[in-house]
């Protein structure tokens, strides 16, 4: 089965033509491009238009060979501002397609192994160690995570070998072992289905496979994926059966405007309550083909409260929310475009005694069952000396603070709805947490209300711009000894993250929680290295750290470390 797209034109009037248009204002947005081809009464419909960013032009695509010529004629001399309007590089939209698809397989070798060999089945995609017995999985990701801890490790060495620190030389003691996952099927309480027609046309709700810009592109089912729950593929499933329904269609995702984007359906473990979550594109109706469906909105999403939400519906779903997104990232996402069409607009979940508010765009760990193993691990690595972490017990409450309570802060960096601060909450002073997602903060808020923490303080915004307000504000310098914990997005630290941890001298204890191993790695070099003008300040010396298998049959593994600086056991 080839990956490829293949439409054969049969009737000339379905054609479609694209077209560059120059010069125009570099920053001329979208719409004033669609309003001024409006005024030109070109009589025909748009199939698509876009403006390129930052670059003096545009593209529009149309149907059929007569609509062509006129528009060639209309817009060639056409004044737009200032601007004489020209067209070029007239081309049908699969010509452009082929030649950028042979392009890129010209100049991408990988993109030429992809093209000729069979297509993956969706569970080699997304579970690709499933094949693999699970004692062999962490075998397999243990090395993994050595090897890459082992390039930060031998950057320290080339800085200054004739005087690399004694951790160093002892890094590969200081690893604790691999954690395993509780349960390693249907473990995950967050998936995001991308909407999609599949291959064969039909509307799909599941994982987009290949790439979509060169045509090597299909959107699969979940159904084979043993990570994802069976309330989840059944969402998915009933779902699609709505959308053969719908008065807005479902268009390929990757070729067409789309009006219907992506489902996330979230779960708590404890309580049992389901959150859905659909996410839509505010800019379809920007196409003037779409302007009749706009009013059709508001019927669409009483009938999904109507199917999801009666009384023969075999699931309980408590809250279904509508988002408009034009970003792939949730932290992109502004909250005014959230809607609740049913329910209180959040579910709750319960880690550690404590109750927990999760909001559709907060960050919660994917996996609930690894949650608790997880935070077990910070509490210790937070509380107990240096000397006594060989004998880290997950589940033991019995902590041997190495800080007076009274003169400790803790700083949650990247503190999601502030879990991991919370639950630490009774050990220290005040624990601030800072979080770029609005809603995170508010759920945060609401946590410490629920659990009655009162020494708890949430900050809403970019974590390199709110550290350093923080480190000196008046509030913070009375505090002899501060905790900072770390649990970043894939992408890792800012540098002005760390240049500001590095900064602050009282930060004497740091732990890092990841994700993502590269970036982690990359992060500690920085951490780790020593002073120059940009990171000033005593270098922060790994003591300890874990790896713990959050995502059993994937390749991603959670990583905690300890490091410390200028600290006695």
């Amino acid at each position: 089965m080839n990956l490829i797209k293949e439409n054969k034109i049969e009737n000339d009037e379905e054609t479609e033509f694209r077209f560059t248009i120059k010069p125009l204002k570099k920053q001329l947005p979208k719409k004033d491009l669609i309003a001024f081809l409006n005024t030109l009464d070109l009589q025909m419909e748009f199939f698509r238009v876009s403006k390129v960013p930052n670059q003096p032009m545009g593209f529009v695509s149309i149907k059929g060979t007569e609509n062509k010529e006129r528009f060639i004629n209309k817009i060639n001399g056409s004044k737009f501002g200032n601007k004489i309007l020209s067209v070029s590089a007239t081309e049908t939209v699969e010509e452009h397609r082929e030649r950028k698809r042979k392009k890129a397989i010209k100049t991408n070798p990988q993109i030429k192994r992809i093209q000729n060999e069979p297509p993956k089945s969706i569970s080699d995609v997304i579970t690709p160690l499933l094949s693999l017995p699970y004692e062999k999985q962490l075998e397999h990701k243990e090395k993994h995570v050595k090897n890459q801890l082992q390039k930060f490790r031998k950057k320290i060495y080339n800085e200054d070998r004739s005087n690399s620190p004694k951790w160093n030389v002892e890094f590969k003691t200081l690893f604790s072992g691999i954690i395993p996952a509780p349960q390693t099927q249907k473990y995950r309480n967050k998936v995001e289905f991308t909407i999609s027609r599949d291959k064969t046309g039909s509307i799909c709700v599941g994982f987009q496979i290949g790439q979509p810009k060169l045509d090597l592109f299909d959107v699969r089912w979940a159904d084979e994926c043993v990570n994802i729950t069976d309330n989840s593929k059944k969402i998915a499933h009933d779902f699609a059966v709505f959308l053969n329904s719908s008065q807005i269609q479902v268009s390929n995702n990757w070729k067409e405007p789309n009006f219907w984007k992506k489902l996330t359906v979230r779960e708590s473990w404890n309580t049992k309550e389901i959150m859905m979550n659909i996410f839509i594109n505010p800019k379809f109706f920007d196409d003037p083909n779409h302007k009749q469906l706009e009013s059709k909105i508001k019927e669409e999403k009483s009938r999904i409260v109507s199917f999801f939400c009666n009384n023969d519906y075999p699931l309980s779903i408590t809250t279904i929310i509508m988002t408009e997104s034009t970003s792939s990232f949730d932290m992109n996402i502004e909250e005014s475009g959230v809607e609740i069409l049913f329910g209180k607009g959040f579910i709750t979940e319960k880690v550690m005694d404590l109750n927990f508010q999760i909001s559709p765009l907060s960050f919660f760990q994917t996996n609930t069952t690894t949650t608790e193993k997880i935070f077990g691990i910070v509490s210790d690595l937070v509380m107990k000396k240096v000397d006594q972490l060989d004998q880290v017990d997950q589940n033991s409450k019995n902590f041997f603070p190495r800080f007076q309570k009274d003169q400790t802060l803790l700083l949650d960096l990247c503190c999601g709805t502030g879990t991991i601060g919370l639950s630490l909450a009774k050990f220290v002073d005040l624990v601030i947490g800072i979080e770029i997602v609005p809603s995170a903060v508010k759920d945060a808020e609401k946590n410490a209300e629920i659990n009655d923490i009162k020494n708890s303080k949430f900050i809403c915004g970019k974590v390199e711009e709110s550290l350093s307000k923080v480190l000196h504000s008046e509030e913070v310098k009375k505090y002899s000894n501060i905790v900072c914990i770390v649990d970043p997005p894939r992408s890792g630290l800012p540098t002005k993250t760390i240049k500001a941890i590095r900064k602050c001298e009282k930060i004497s204890r740091l732990i890092y929680v990841s994700c993502n191993i590269k970036t982690m790695s990359e992060n500690l070099f920085f951490l780790c290295k020593k002073p120059t003008k940009s990171y000033i300040n005593d270098p922060f010396e790994p003591k300890i750290w874990y790896a713990i298998d959050a995502f059993p049959s994937t390749e991603h593994v959670e990583v905690v470390m300890l490091l410390t600086r200028n600290e006695k056991n």
